[in-house]
């Protein structure tokens, strides 16, 4: 069967010295655009393919005489655009008689071929079969999106409002945003990776953090059980079971020299609710490896987005050349045109097991070189496809001019801010989480605080804060000093002083940290008891092991209880004294081992990535009765995390917490349950990695054991169009016991134990407002320690949720 290829080219134009051609790529029959068509001019690749849409634009310094096509499954064009400003083009799609199979009734011949592929995707996954190394080079810009209508009748410009024919003239000659980036990466089998942005610029900015950015809209291989696709994880067509997911058919087949190529189309099967693709692979039975893959979400709200990925065998393996991006916001727009972005990256210089030593490779996979933003034109033109067009100079131009006078590196510091909790502001950086707070017993906290940055030095910063509480009318403050030993191994000693606030029974880790906008960070809507700290500390970090960050420390705190606890303290045989004042003297080590976890250096900070294992937490420190201290005892703590993602099934969430205190010592040194119900409040608000039905300090113990299991289901249970709430389960369980109970009076206090046991569902996402979404959620307490009134067992929360 032959269909036809339909191109509309519009008006070559001369700006400035270059000649444009701008077009649309579609099907005559069904009228689909087809993205993704490689376009050669004057037998000069330019490395341009159509956009999402269809459409492309070329730009040549000299005059564009001729035009060639090629598009997997069509027979390619030679077409002679001289002198013509619209032209229609026709191209014939090849037909080819397909291999022959014995089919039994009812067997798609389309999974034989997936088959082999979904077998031999180990094999063509160059992150499980290869070392390798490349450079890279990426551009993308984001514009308006006009429509075809308008590009093909020109005339019809002057008939439209006055601000759209504005809007048009100006997206005629400009893009919105533009940048490009260079990139070197190294890999050494089994998870050695290790990539750096070599340059980068950024229209209007000079602040070079936005390089990394290209590499998160897609995954770098297609063959991973799930594809990253804008930050959202989807079922991959090449895994295994797949056919039971996935339609797969066959829609054409070619010849690639002496091998066949097999283009297949999938997309999920009726009936099937998982977060799924559509689009097209390329199968090319040289190993039965993709050549060629087209990608898009199967919904697509918000923000549309295909991905495609051209594969090329170089020394015997078949490995990624080129990665294409598109994306239509749906919701925003220039006037009526949606903004759209058009990403692609070029992977050259590559290299297949190349020898490469470990020293080459650090905790950080990513970072960007600190002269990344200085590098000149003649660095770019060495890496560039072709050369800038006019109206990406003047992108360049303009919105430089325009980030010059608009100050745009100093607002994208609200971005820094967001990312890493500081502003620079010359040679100080203000530490923006300090500057207000909340929490049930100081009530709102407002703050600030300062560090000296690295435009003072490099190997040292030096800062402080302070603070006042509303509601418990206090003052707090501190100041430390940190000396950065050693970058690659992340070496630091710091050394602190602080007079402040402290919860009790809580054990704290230096590096698990809770962000205020999420489900967990709600908690501070039930600290509702704190007692007054002084502090000095002295704390040596470094990584080892590549995985293992150790903290080892030392300090001495003098505690002031601010209820009516007391610790019932035996200073000798006729003497008993209720103390509330305590001064402990500490030294101890922790650890946090994250096993492959990724870390990313933007911003000029640290990032780590999600990892694909538990995160792992522990911590012990001895209280010596020496130099003032006055106790002695051992604390040992464990603390375990993960939240991970089943196919089909949704999110598991898993906290364990363990933890022991050896010795004589105050209710400050206990561990206190984490619970988070007020019989009294009318309004509740869902925490996850806490006690639901447990009231805040309820419970303490010298020595306990906390599970809490969560799990989302995501929208996989039901949707109905765009409302797509989610439901989770949720259970927790904590066992516990108390050491010397007699010593510990004036608040009253239970002990687990026999087991606290309790369980939940929860309606998430009934309600989405900007970046806020609102469910509900109902708990019930069960098991020895459930409360003497029925209804009380019985808990209903409100649910939040953040999305940026």
């Amino acid at each position: 069967m032959k269909k036809w290829l339909f191109i509309a080219i519009l008006f070559p134009t001369c700006l400035f010295g270059q000649y444009q051609i701008k077009g649309k790529v579609f099907d005559s029959q069904s009228k689909e655009a087809l993205a993704f068509v490689n376009i050669i001019a004057n037998q000069q690749r330019m490395g341009t393919t159509t956009g999402i849409d269809g459409t492309f634009t070329l730009n040549s310094k000299e005059p564009i005489t001729q035009l060639q096509l090629s598009y997997v499954g069509y027979q390619q064009q030679s077409i002679d655009v001289t002198s013509k400003k619209y032209i229609d083009v026709a191209m014939v799609k090849t037909s080819y008689e397909l291999m022959e199979f014995n089919v039994l009734p009812g067997e798609n011949p389309a999974h034989r071929i997936v088959q082999k592929l979904v077998d031999n995707r180990k094999l063509h996954n160059p992150e499980k079969s290869l070392n390798f190394q490349y450079e890279s080079y990426s551009k993308m810009y984001f514009t308006g999106q006009i429509d075809s209508a308008i590009l093909n009748n020109p005339d019809t410009i002057p008939t439209l409002d006055t601000s759209d024919q504005k809007a048009i003239d100006w997206l005629d000659k400009h893009h919105i945003f533009m940048m490009e980036s260079v990139t070197e990466r190294k890999y050494k089998l089994p998870d050695k990776s290790y990539e750096k942005v070599i340059a980068s610029r950024v229209s209007g900015l000079k602040n070079p953090s936005f390089a990394l950015l290209a590499s998160q809209y897609q995954s770098f291989s297609f063959y991973n059980p799930t594809l990253n696709v804008m930050g959202q994880a989807y079922l991959n067509p090449v895994t295994p079971n797949s056919i039971n997911k996935y339609l797969f058919l066959i829609e054409d087949t070619t010849f690639n020299g002496t091998d066949t190529v097999f283009i297949i189309s999938y997309r999920p099967r009726k009936g099937k609710n998982f977060a799924a693709l559509k689009g097209l692979l390329y199968i090319n039975t040289d190993g039965y490896a993709l050549q060629n893959v087209i990608a898009e979400p199967v919904e697509n709200e918000e923000v549309s987005i295909k991905i495609q990925q051209q594969y090329q065998k170089i020394e015997g393996a078949w490995f990624p050349v080129q990665l294409n991006t598109n994306v239509i916001f749906n919701n925003l727009a220039i006037n009526t045109f949606k903004v759209v972005g058009i990403g692609k990256t070029y992977l050259k210089k590559i290299q297949i097991n190349p020898e490469l030593a470990n020293k080459e490779f650090s905790y950080v996979e990513q970072e960007i070189d600190r002269d990344a933003n200085k590098k000149d034109e003649a660095f770019w033109e060495q890496y560039r496809e072709d050369t800038l067009s006019v109206k990406e100079q003047n992108t360049y131009h303009f919105i430089d001019s325009l980030g010059k006078a608009e100050n745009l590196d100093r607002k994208m510091k609200f971005f820094e801010a967001l990312a890493t909790g500081q502003v620079k502001m010359g040679y100080v950086s203000l530490d923006v989480n300090r500057l207000i707070r909340y929490n049930d017993y100081e009530g709102f906290r407002l703050g600030g605080g300062l560090h000296t940055n690295t435009n003072v030095a490099r190997w040292v910063s030096v800062g402080g804060y302070g603070a006042y509480g509303f509601d418990d009318k206090e003052f707090k403050y501190g100041g430390d000093v940190d000396f950065k030993i050693n970058k690659r191994n992340d070496v630091s000693l710091n050394f602190s002083a602080i007079k402040d606030v402290e919860e009790p029974g809580v054990q704290s880790f230096y590096d698990y940290k809770q962000l205020l906008l999420s489900s967990a960070g709600t908690r501070v809507l039930y600290l509702s008891r704190m007692n007054n700290i002084d502090k000095l500390e002295a704390r040596l970090k470094f990584r080892t092991l590549r995985y293992l960050k150790v903290y080892l420390f030392a300090n001495q705190e003098n505690v002031e209880v601010t209820n009516d606890y007391y610790f019932k303290k035996v200073v000798d045989a006729n003497t008993i004294l209720h103390d509330q004042y305590y001064t402990f003297n500490e030294v101890g080590a922790e650890f946090r081992y994250a096993f492959k976890e990724k870390v990313i250096e933007s911003f000029n900070m640290l990032i780590p990535q999600p990892s694909n294992y538990p995160i792992l937490y522990a911590k012990v420190a001895q209280g010596l009765n020496v130099l003032n201290g006055e106790y002695q005892y051992t604390r040992y703590a464990l603390r375990a995390e993960k939240r991970f993602f089943i196919r089909n099934l949704g999110w598991p969430l898993i906290h364990v917490e363990a933890g022991l205190t050896d010795g004589k010592v105050p209710q400050h040194k206990l561990n206190s349950s984490l619970g988070t119900n007020k019989l009294s409040d009318w309004l509740l608000i869902s925490t996850e990695n806490a006690f639901e039905t447990m009231l805040p300090y309820e419970f303490f113990s010298s020595e306990y054991v906390h599970v809490h299991f969560r799990h989302n289901f995501g929208s996989f249970l039901f949707k109905a169009g765009k409302f797509e709430p989610e439901l989770a389960i949720t259970s927790s369980v904590g066992f516990g016991a108390l050491s010397y109970q007699g010593l510990h009076e004036g608040v009253s206090y239970s002990t687990m134990e026999k087991g606290f046991f309790e369980s939940g569902l929860l309606i998430n996402r009934l309600l989405k407002m900007n970046f806020t979404t609102f469910g509900v959620g109902a708990f019930y307490r069960y098991g020895p320690y459930k409360l003497p009134k029925s209804s009380d067992n019985f808990v209903v929360k409100m649910s939040l949720g953040f999305s940026f």
